[in-house]
């Protein structure tokens, strides 16, 4: 995946957090949320700030593309498997 404001959209999705209830959270407007998934706007020092603050796990992919599970660094496709999996567990259990 490409740029930091290409890989917000699937993060938010992966959190499973509506774009309003996502940008509360990371403090910034819906719109301006909106407007950075779109491509209109680049992601700036606040957002990723207020991603960081949030949700940690998520930071060095952000930046990088990259993930180092051993130090719990993931994406937002491993947060899908996690949930997932957890998931299924609480099905069978």
């Amino acid at each position: 995946m490409g740029s930091i404001g290409e890989r917000i959209r699937p993060l938010r999705e992966a959190l499973e957090l509506g774009r309003n209830d996502f940008a509360i959270r990371i403090g910034v407007t819906k719109d301006t949320l909106r407007d950075i998934e779109v491509g209109r706007r680049r992601p700036n020092e606040e957002l990723l700030e207020g991603i960081g603050k949030s949700f940690p796990q998520f930071s060095y992919w952000l930046l990088t593309g990259k993930t180092d599970e051993a130090n719990e660094h993931i994406s937002p496709d491993i947060e899908r498997i996690r949930r997932d999996s957890k998931k299924g567990k609480e099905a069978t259990g």
